[in-house]
């Protein structure tokens, strides 16, 4: 099939080849929305073709983990707890960069309030997709967010743009000591290295 102007192939000779390419083009096509609602209507057009061509359901291929998502109600008893804070990520998962300024600030705005009233304060903000420019980060101060997260790896230092905070990723099979690892003892030694080099 053509996305994009370019070829794109799907296998469907298997169950396993079906999930696989289906979960890698969802994750190419997302840079090409504005919202997952736009991104949802082309991919429903794929599962049908898929689903013709294959003879196979794509139902259950379309699970993944980060769809499970958490009620108001579990949220609210963490929260509570202290033991995380809520943050934003717009209404509609809109890429914040890539429509008007007012939809972006509307959409900011509203998540805020919205989390406000179900949970407690909402402070900060992740950028759908880390798309983000300096006019999005303007919006994101002016909704009168303090801090946001964006999907470049990495560690932050005292003193980083606290609206380009960087992240890292723990994948599920990772043992503690990988964790502790990757946040405390490799930073170290970087810096380490840094001030006896530099």
């Amino acid at each position: 099939m053509q996305f994009d102007n370019n070829p794109y192939t799907f296998f469907t000779d298997n169950s396993i080849n079906i999930k696989r390419s289906y979960a890698a083009f969802r994750k190419h096509c997302e840079y090409y929305f504005p919202s997952d609602e736009s991104m949802q209507e082309t991919l429903n057009d794929i599962a049908s073709l898929i689903e013709t061509d294959s003879h196979m359901s794509l139902s259950q291929l379309q699970y993944d983990a980060w769809s499970s998502i958490a009620t108001w109600s579990q949220l609210q008893q963490a929260y509570q707890r202290g033991a995380l804070e809520v943050g934003s990520h717009t209404v509609d998962h809109v890429r914040i960069s890539r429509v008007q300024p007012e939809v972006a600030l509307q959409e900011l705005a509203e998540s805020k309030q919205l989390i406000e009233n179900k949970v407690g304060t909402c402070c900060y903000f992740c950028y759908p997709n880390g798309d983000y420019n300096s006019v999005t980060e303007a919006l994101v101060k002016q909704a009168g967010y303090q801090a946001a997260v964006t999907v470049d790896t990495g560690i932050n230092q005292f003193g980083d743009d606290l609206f380009k905070l960087k992240r890292m990723t723990f994948p599920e099979q990772q043992h503690e000591y990988q964790i502790l690892y990757t946040l405390v003892i490799r930073p170290y030694f970087e810096h380490l290295k840094q001030r006896l080099f530099n």
